[in-house]
């Protein structure tokens, strides 16, 4: 095991708050044959004079700088630098535990699975979560690997799938790795851990699940990137859709139900902005708690899938009105709230 060389690939863009304390659970690996290839995707704080202080200290750092790109690209650029026979991503405000790598790269090899996926520890304001993974513990090929396949996106509950879709907490083979974040498209910027993670999955022939270890700390940033408002939303999610059918197939039923759990949670972003700006609090949560009880063993045949292109037209329609947020509430109300509700009406 130990001739076995693991890279790890660590994107960043302003992030040095956090660089020291990921770094630090890296090079303090019990296992050591690592590399850990940083890219620096346009940072603009002093993140760059921190990695590259990092480097010079332990030669097992390598420090890619590049122009912002974002994630994507940043992610393809290090993997192809990498040498490693796994691989595996840590994003810059998180951290592992030292025996991360160890335990993960054992299953691998013992299993000769192309595919290790651990369970997870979320850090929000001091609180640690303990997470799994939704599909149980245990070693999926043949019609197990097609049973996971099938789970992915939809498990049982409304916003759940069956594994979490974040490569983070995940030792991929480097070839299958590569195979599949060089077909994810750059302009992918809300989902493009959906497109790389499934797609990995769907190519794999043997995948490994083991909850009960829970080796990387997920720390929420409520300030990060990701959790800005972003007003092209529909728009990468139409891109990540395009992607996804052709990849799943358009007759892939977990796509028809992911596509209406982005709609949702884009619309319940959209109106958490507008309705924080004006001050407008109580009936942004009753929102959210409406949008999250949508809870049942399986909605699939119920979803009206002709609402999917309606509510991207129409929340379009909306960005452009004065009154956001009030065509936001009415198109939640009468669009989606009404149809979904009479559906669930069906199953529960």
């Amino acid at each position: 095991m130990k001739d076995v060389l693991i890279s790890i690939i660590v994107p960043i863009f302003n992030g040095e708050a956090y660089i020291e304390n990921c770094i630090n659970s890296l090079i303090k690996q019990t296992y050591n044959n690592i590399e850990i290839i940083i890219i620096d995707d346009g940072s603009i704080d002093n993140s760059a004079v921190i990695i590259d202080s990092f480097a010079r200290q332990d030669d097992r750092i390598k420090v890619i700088h590049q122009d912002n790109e974002g994630q994507t690209m940043a992610r393809l650029r290090g993997v192809e630098c990498a040498q490693g026979e796994y691989v595996l991503c840590v994003d810059i405000d998180d951290f592992i535990d030292s025996d991360m790598i160890a335990s993960m790269l054992l299953i691998a090899i013992k299993e000769d699975a192309d595919v290790v996926i651990c369970g997870y520890k979320v850090l929000d304001n001091g609180k640690v979560e303990l997470c799994s993974n939704n599909l149980n513990t245990g070693i999926y090929t043949d019609n197990d690997l097609l049973y996971l396949k099938n789970n992915l996106f939809f498990y049982k509950k409304f916003y759940e799938c069956g594994i979490i879709p974040a490569v983070w907490n995940k030792l991929i083979k480097r070839d299958l790795f590569i195979k599949c974040q060089r077909i994810v498209p750059n302009e992918i910027r809300n989902g493009e851990d959906v497109a790389l993670t499934y797609s990995i999955i769907r190519k794999s022939k043997k995948v490994v699940i083991k909850n009960e270890i829970k080796p990387y700390n997920y720390r929420i940033v409520q300030n990060s990137i990701s959790r800005k408002r972003d007003d092209l939303f529909f728009y990468r999610s139409k891109i990540l859709f395009d992607f996804l059918d052709k990849e799943f197939g358009f007759d892939y039923n977990g796509i028809a139900y992911y596509k209406l759990f982005m709609i949702l949670i884009g619309i319940n972003s959209l109106i958490s902005y507008n309705f924080k700006k004006k001050g407008i609090f109580n009936l942004n949560i009753q929102i959210k708690k409406s949008i999250y009880s949508l809870n049942t063993e399986n909605i699939m045949p119920y979803i009206d899938y002709k609402i999917l292109p309606l509510s991207i037209k129409v929340l379009f329609k909306s960005i452009k009105n004065d009154r956001y947020y009030l065509y936001i509430l009415n198109y939640l109300v009468n669009c989606i709230a009404e149809k979904i509700i009479n559906f669930f009406k069906g199953v529960l």
